[in-house]
This record gives structure tokens, C-alpha cells and sequence, in this order.
């Protein structure tokens, strides 16, 4: 809160300073002039010999374009700062709420430790004690592992290796493992259209996308979660219409929420976790197979609705679902 009130201030500063640079500029173009037309009349009424043909206007005009230059100088300079500020604060939230995150399942893994080291617990106490630190070590290591990708998707997909796929049984597949990897059962999610187009992906790209989108639909909706799926082709794209009835998003975050580090914050539940990067690696992985990713406008008040389009390839006669299966 101190750091927008102090951003406000700077504004607020920095454009009155630059109004009364203005103003002044204004009042000295004013007397320059007023001042010409006096010594010009005087002149012309005493002696019209006494006219110069250099009476100062190229130092006037050359001081104009000076201070016109460097106060577009500040203006780009101060720009920049406010920009770089933003940035800042973005990161410092960035931060703070990764360590939040890595404390966490860090505190239950020692606190569950700690536990089987001190008490003899029975053998149904010490089996749901090594599945809660399972899942909290599982928790810390999709975290660390979600940071390390940033550094992957900016070597501009290095690390994927698309392969020509099924579109249709790729999505339901990978939509199955959802089902495992979340604990969502068939009333939750909801497949619909029928494709027979192929596209060349990366899975475990696609994967990364749907699993994100679905972490999403988790957290910013109330139980049960309700996902929709629709699967859509035409002669040149491959169309994912992916739909929950969450909170939705708004049209003023509806760009910025495929930046990096940005939350949307739920107002009945300000602490969801997350690192603000999942939108942002849908968007790049997805860019990086030649797609995209976007957000429909909705009928209804609630819910979003993303859209991700990928190009359509030709069907190989050689090629059938049944290799799909086997995939991770």
C-alpha cells in the first residue's frame, strides 16, 4: 500500500513539474516574441538601418528545441522507472510468496518427521503419515520444478520434442491422467466433440497446459468442480474450448493474467496458492508448437472460458491412437 501511495506522489510531482517547465517555456516564447515586435517597431520608426538580420531567433530556436528534447528525455527516463518499479514490485511479491509456498510443505515434512520419530503409532497412523509427506514432498518438488521451467521456456523450446499425434485421443488420454493426478472423477470434467484431425505437439507440453488450466478451475472454484471440455477442428486449426464455472475473470486482467507473476486474488479466499506462471507457461508452451491461447467472453456471470487453437495436420494413414497410450 506504501508503494502505490509513494507511486501516486511521484506522478503527481513529476506532472507538475513538467506543467510548469511547460508554462514557463510558454511565458518565455511569449516575452521573446512581445519583445521582437517592440524592437522591430522601434527600429523601423527611429532608423530601419538599425534591423539585424540576426536578432536572436536562432538561439531562441535552438534553445526551444533544446528544452523540448530534454524534457522528452525525462519523460522517457521517468517512463522507464515507473516501469521498472512495477516490475520490482511484481518480483518482491513474487518472492515473498514463493517462500510462503516452500515454508509450508518444508514445516509438515518436519512436523510429520518429527512425529514418527516420538510416537509409536499404529500401522493405519504410520501409512496416512508417509502419504501426507509424500504429497507434501510431491507438493515441493512441482513447486521448485514450475520455477526451473521458466528457464526452459525461454530457450524457445529446447527442451520439447513435438511428435504428430492424434488430437482427439491425446486430449482424452491426457484428461485421464487429470483424473489420477488431481483425485477428479468423470462427474467432474466432461469431454464433448469428436476430431479427427493430428497435431504436432510435445504431450507432456499439452499436458503442462490442461494440468495448469485445471489447477485454476480448482482454486478459484467452489466444490465440485465443474470443467467442460469441448473439442473443435477445422481445416486448419485444432480448437481446445476449455470451460469451469469458477469466479471468472475479469476485462481489466483478462491481458495481464498471461504475464508473469500474476494472481488473480479471490476475495472470499485471499491466500490461493500459486506462483503466477501458469497462464504465462499455457501461453509460451503453446506458442512455442505455433498455438495460442485466449479467453472468451462468457454469456453468464460466472466462469471462464479459455479457447487454445493448435494447426490442424494432415492424417497419415500410418498412424493410429493405439500408440497413445503408453505416453507420460
Amino acid at each position: 500500500m506504501k508503494g502505490k501511495i509513494y507511486l501516486k506522489y511521484s506522478i503527481a510531482l513529476f506532472t507538475i513539474v513538467q506543467l510548469s517547465c511547460f508554462a514557463l517555456l510558454g511565458f518565455w516564447i511569449f516575452w521573446f516574441v512581445s519583445n521582437d515586435v517592440i524592437y522591430t517597431n522601434l527600429a523601423n520608426l527611429i532608423n530601419p538601418d538599425l534591423m539585424l538580420r540576426n536578432n536572436g531567433t536562432d538561439l531562441f530556436i535552438y534553445g526551444l528545441l533544446l528544452i523540448l528534447l530534454i524534457s522528452t528525455g525525462l519523460i522517457f527516463i521517468f517512463v522507464r522507472l515507473i516501469r521498472q518499479t512495477a516490475v520490482n514490485r511484481i518480483y518482491d511479491g513474487f518472492i515473498a510468496n514463493v517462500t510462503h509456498e516452500l515454508k509450508s510443505p518444508l514445516a509438515s515434512i518436519q512436523l510429520g518427521i518429527e512425529t514418527l520419530q516420538r510416537h509409536q503409532l499404529t500401522k493405519e497412523k504410520y501409512i496416512e503419515f508417509l502419504s501426507r509427506l509424500a504429497d507434501d514432498t510431491q507438493r515441493l518438488n512441482k513447486l521448485i520444478g514450475s520455477i526451473l521451467e521458466i528457464s526452459i521456456l525461454d530457450n524457445k523450446g529446447d527442451f520439447f520434442e513435438p511428435e504428430l499425434l492424434p488430437a482427439d485421443d491425446t486430449v482424452r488420454n491426457l484428461v485421464k491422467e487429470i483424473y489420477n493426478q488431481f483425485r477428479l472423477n468423470e462427474n467432474n470434467i466432461a469431454i464433448e466433440g469428436c476430431t479427427e484431425c493430428h497435431i504436432k505437439i510435445d504431450p507432456s507440453g499439452l499436458a503442462t497446459v490442461l494440468n495448469n488450466l485445471t489447477d485454476n478451475s480448482i482454486k478459484y472454484s467452489d466444490p465440485p468442480v465443474r470443467i467442460n471440455i469441448k473439442l473443435e477442428h477445422n481445416k486448419k486449426k485444432f480448437i481446445i474450448i476449455f470451460s469451469d464455472e469458477g469466479i471468472g475473470i475479469s476485462d481489466k486482467e483478462r491481458k495481464a493474467v498471461f504475464n508473469k507473476f500474476t494472481r488473480i486474488k479471490r476475495p472470499d479466499s485471499p491466500s490461493v496458492k500459486g506462483t503466477g506462471l501458469g497462464l504465462y507457461w499455457c501461453r509460451e508452451i503453446l506458442k512455442i508448437h505455433n498455438g495460442k491461447i485466449s479467453i472468451q467472453k462468457k454469456p453468464q456471470t460466472s466462469g471462464t472460458s479459455f479457447k487454445i487453437e493448435l494447426p490442424a495436420e494432415k492424417k497419415l494413414s500410418g498412424l493410429s491412437a493405439g500408440g497413445l497410450q503408453n505416453f507420460g
